[in-house]
């Protein structure tokens, strides 16, 4: 990502498409330096609330490389976890548009613990909540535009969100 940022700055961009769908997520450290090129520094980017402690907010950190860039970030039913926490900072903060269709709802944090004999178990630790303090889990992101994908748009291998995305960024010129 901070590869192709880096490129993309050098060709001046009018908008920017993060594509978030099919994203089952990652870990919680990459979603907040994703963040980090997208929002000012020292933003909150997520709100970790495990039991029995004071609530943990991550900030982003570093130098946005594109501030400025008009923002659309594409989610659906399969994006999840990571991908949740970098749009729904960016729906929180202001910085940009989600548009899809509702995300899937994962917001803990988890952990595996992997044994001897190679048997393991994944354990939640913790929840994760947006910089405004919304839960997401087993909600999901509800996006600022909604668009679904019909069955016409599969069987002619048309992206109706990618484009609705594109014609959105146009519109803001």
């Amino acid at each position: 990502f901070g590869k192709a940022i880096s490129e993309m700055i050098l060709e001046e961009p009018k908008g920017l498409i993060v594509d978030l769908r099919f994203n089952g997520g990652g870990y919680l450290d990459i979603a907040v330096e994703l963040l980090s090129y997208l929002l000012p520094a020292d933003s909150p980017a997520v709100i970790i609330k495990e039991r029995g402690k004071d609530d943990e907010i991550l900030y982003t950190n570093g130098n946005p490389k594109l501030l400025n860039v008009p923002l659309v970030m594409i989610v659906n039913d399969s994006s999840a976890s990571a991908s949740e926490i970098v749009a729904g900072a960016i729906q929180d903060l202001k910085r940009g548009v989600i548009l899809g269709v509702k995300s899937f709802g994962k917001g803990s944090v988890q952990e595996v613990e992997t044994f001897a004999d190679g048997s393991s178990i994944r354990m939640t630790i913790a929840k994760w909540h947006t910089p405004n303090d919304r839960s997401i889990d087993k909600i999901g992101l509800t996006p600022d535009i909604i668009v679904d994908i019909k069955e016409e748009d599969v069987e002619e291998e048309f992206d109706r969100q990618k484009d609705e995305a594109v014609k959105y960024l146009e519109n803001l010129e």
